[in-house]
């Protein structure tokens, strides 16, 4: 087996405590996260706080692909992260990758970011009590995305669950975090529209999302709030129509 291990050398006091924490993943650290197809821990060294992302090990052909022909996720977190921090853009800092060879190809994979402190995610934004509050997070995000697209970033998962929010001294600053699935690229209007469109179904979210939007871009409120709300729409029907499908194919192997 081939290991490979890059270190951000800026942390290079930490660099020991890390290492020792990635060849003991499985048995040490709190786990935060645990899902069909990765694991987030996190762990103290010395007086910072680190969490490791383990990516599960890919299907065969993907194996193959992430050791000849593409960057393993973790490499891509790694490396999006340092683009994103050289943009301006917040993410827990990058600490490390970890990729584990086979023969055949990609067997595990390892991605370490500083912890990130932080009060809230988007996804808790629509049961927010207080909506002078909320709605200042929400058009202080539309900036923040807005930046984003502006400076040639693509998020592909810009989910709920995808950006931390952090309040401090009354202000909010937000982070992305897993980022495997990005581009750099120009974006059109529409693709900006609707890279807003998986993050929420909720229409007074929309609303204000759409009205912070339509003043960062100087352009018609009503058009901005109905192509938002088309976007949405067109996202969450194709993700109910892929759903219905999946459950169909399932439906016939059982009977079959």
């Amino acid at each position: 087996m081939k290991i490979v291990t890059i270190f951000n050398e800026e942390l290079k006091p930490y660099k020991n405590g890390v290492l020792q924490f990635l060849n003991d993943f499985h048995l040490s650290g709190e786990t935060i996260y645990s899902g069909t197809r990765n694991i987030l821990k996190q762990k103290a060294v010395k007086d910072k706080k680190f969490v490791i992302k383990y990516f599960k090990k890919p299907h065969f052909i993907n194996q193959l692909a992430y050791k000849y022909f593409r960057e393993s996720k973790a490499k891509r977190s790694y490396l999006y992260a340092q683009k994103l921090l050289s943009l301006g853009i917040g993410t827990p800092k990058p600490v490390a990758y970890r990729n584990k060879f086979t023969w055949f190809g990609l067997e595990k994979s390892y991605y370490v970011s500083e912890y990130q402190t932080h009060d809230l995610t988007f996804r808790e934004l629509p049961a927010m009590e207080d909506i002078n509050k909320r709605n200042q997070i929400l058009f202080e995000f539309v900036k923040f995305t807005h930046l984003m697209h502006e400076n040639g970033v693509h998020f592909l998962d810009h989910s709920p669950g995808n950006t931390l929010i952090e309040e401090r001294d009354g202000k909010f600053y937000f982070y992305l975090v897993d980022l495997n699935r990005m581009k750099f690229e120009s974006l059109t209007r529409q693709q900006c529209i609707q890279n807003f469109a998986r993050l929420t179904q909720d229409v007074e979210i929309i609303k204000v999302m759409s009205l912070a939007y339509a003043e960062l871009i100087h352009e018609d409120k009503k058009i901005i709030h109905q192509r938002f709300s088309n976007a949405v729409q067109d996202f969450f029907e194709a993700k109910r129509k892929k759903r219905a499908l999946k459950n169909k194919i399932k439906f016939w192997k059982k009977i079959h």
